[in-house]
């Protein structure tokens, strides 16, 4: 048998011995420290949206009242995560800016097959931060109520907005 060879060791990398065996290659990856590490934390949350159209004859999306995304911090073409409270489907999609003040919100393509007008749904937005930065992040909430119009701003969901 060969010698225990040495894999990492890189910078910002923590080393590791393998030993070799005979007619086996060894292929070693890099660990990352943790505090290199990013993860994923939710940026916003657009709670009680209702949907006031379903298109399918667009390549896809969710289309979404400008002000809305705004005070998600959502911009257009972000990924987002639609959950639809109604029936439990959830999907993910990009968002696309309707008009400021129209109240509307359409899924387009094929997520208008599981998520209906009139169907209740939260739109979700995430953002990667390390370790240090979690601890400062302070996501965007976004109450909405009647032709999806904001009733409140905050960023904490409170224990009484729990059901």
């Amino acid at each position: 048998a060969g010698a225990p060879r040495k894999a990492g060791g890189g910078r910002g990398n923590i080393g590791f011995t393998l030993a070799a065996m005979p007619g086996i290659n060894v292929v070693a990856q890099s660990i990352t420290p943790r505090s290199l590490v990013e993860r994923s934390f939710r940026q916003s949350v657009s709670n009680q949206a209702v949907v006031t159209e379903a298109n399918l004859q667009y390549v896809g999306s969710i289309t979404v009242d400008a002000t809305l995304l705004q005070a998600a911090d959502i911009l257009p073409n972000e990924e987002v995560q639609v959950v639809d409270i109604d029936n439990g489907a959830r999907l993910e999609t990009y968002a696309i800016p309707a008009p400021a003040d129209s109240g509307v919100v359409c899924l387009n393509g094929a997520a208008a097959r599981l998520m209906q007008k009139g169907d209740t749904i939260i739109i979700l937005s995430y953002v990667l931060v390390d370790d240090k930065e979690a601890p400062l992040l302070k996501p965007k909430i976004v109450y909405i109520g009647e032709q999806n119009r904001i009733i409140k701003l905050d960023s904490q969901i409170h224990p009484n907005d729990i059901c």
